[in-house]
Formats: structure tokens, sequence, C-alpha cells
């Protein structure tokens, strides 16, 4: 059970919440019940992403996101606009 100090910490900072393990627990639960975790889980695993420094590991997380959250027949399909949707299926053929 998270401590007082710890739950007003997520209440100031988003970044505190999601680098809590525990935080990022309770919010997921939270956009689950709302039925909004797609694009949260889809931005956490942007973020995973963003800290990879090999090619080979980028380009599997790479196509795993665009398999899961982009694609046309996406299991978690989000909301991206047609012109940035068109930009990552073009960026994905190469």
């Amino acid at each position: 059970s998270p401590t007082y100090l710890l739950v007003y910490s997520w209440s100031q900072s988003f970044e505190a919440l999601m680098k809590s393990k525990t935080g990022q627990k309770y919010f997921i639960d939270f956009c689950e019940a709302e039925r909004s975790d797609d694009n949260l889980l889809f931005w956490m695993a942007c973020e995973e992403l963003k800290g990879e420094t090999k090619q080979e590991k980028i380009e599997n997380k790479a196509h795993q996101i665009y398999k899961i959250y982009i694609s046309r027949n996406s299991q978690r399909g989000v909301a991206l606009s047609s012109e940035a949707r068109e930009i990552v299926n073009k960026n994905m053929v190469r």
C-alpha cells in the first residue's frame, strides 16, 4: 500500500506517477475502468522504445508497437490523425 507522500507526489507530477511501478498499476487500473488504457499502454511502449539503444531491439519494439497499436488490424488501436498514420505506414515499409 503506497504512503500518503507517495500518492501526493503522483498528484503533483505525472512523471512521478509513471516512475512508480505501483503508480503505474493504479493508473492502468483506472484507465481500464474508463476504457482508455490503450492510449496509456501505447504511450508506455513508446517511452520504453525511446530508451532502447540497440538497433535490432529498436526495430523489434517498433514493429510490435505498430502491430499492436497502429496497424489497421491492431489489437488495441489508438486514435491517430490520418496524416500521422500515413507517415507511420510509409516508414514501416522502409
